[in-house]
């Protein structure tokens, strides 16, 4: 797997030096995903490739098929003729299998790097910009929030809920959530969630638990973080009981299929 930064190119195989550029400042290197993207032709042609080898193979098997019914309506050479054939035919399929073993280990190599690098860059950029100097403790949370899928074609970078389904939440909601998080506040960087005007008191009393319970409940379809951090604004008592209630604030102890 590429490193999105590296203090050295020593030691990195020669053909990923492409792949790196570096800041002048620091001095270390920063991995370019737009020159992975770039290569995304040459993914394609590897596949393409397995599809050319597929159809020879196949061509072949119908040439030889072909051959071998011919030769057997002459009943004295046909035995004969099948034995050759079969022969050649264990031989050849033998070396095209050799073939699009190694096309197929190549291409699924490359996507693997190409999925991987997406991610790496996404992440470690959300992690700078919550985090700082604690990103690295971050990015094992983030990471499992971000899927690469192939989507018409394409390669796209989707992130997935606390379920781990696809949603179709932006980065931008996505830091919201952990902001929101009580379990990764001592992590972040300066923002404070309790908020302006709450005072840590009881806010106005308006919120009702069973009205807003949902919100919090892991389980239930419509847990929403950006709704969680609205009742703690308006009732923080609330918001701590619901959190306390489902356990938002132990990470060992969240509910089955909540992850981060």
């Amino acid at each position: 797997m590429l490193k999105s930064i590296l203090d050295s190119l020593d030691g990195l195989d020669a053909k990923y030096h492409q792949f790196y550029t570096k800041n002048e400042e620091t001095g270390k290197y920063h991995l370019d995903t737009s020159l992975i993207l770039d290569n995304r032709e040459n993914l394609d042609g590897l596949k393409n490739n397995n599809s050319a080898l597929k159809a020879e193979k196949l061509a072949l098997q119908a040439k030889l098929d072909k051959i071998t019914e011919e030769e057997e309506s002459n009943k004295e050479s046909g035995l004969e003729a099948e034995k050759k054939y079969g022969e050649l035919l264990e031989l050849k399929t033998g070396q095209f299998d050799e073939k699009l073993t190694a096309a197929t280990s190549k291409a699924d190599n490359a996507e693997r790097a190409l999925k991987a690098s997406l991610i790496i860059s996404a992440v470690t950029t959300l992690a700078v910009e919550l985090a700082g100097p604690n990103a690295e403790l971050l990015k094992p949370h983030l990471t499992n929030r971000f899927q690469v899928n192939l989507v018409e074609g394409n390669y796209v970078l989707q992130i997935t809920d606390v379920q781990g389904k696809v949603s179709a939440l932006t980065t931008a909601q996505l830091a919201e959530e952990f902001r929101a998080n009580k379990l990764f506040k001592p992590l972040l960087l300066g923002r404070d969630s309790s908020g302006g005007g709450s005072g840590g008191g009881s806010g106005s009393g308006s919120t009702k638990e069973a009205d807003v319970s949902n919100f919090f409940d892991p389980k239930s379809p419509e847990y929403n973080t950006e709704e969680q951090y609205k009742v703690e604004q308006a009732d923080k008592k609330l918001h701590d009981k619901l959190v306390k209630k489902f356990k938002l604030d132990d990470i060992y102890g969240q509910a089955a299929g909540t992850r981060y």
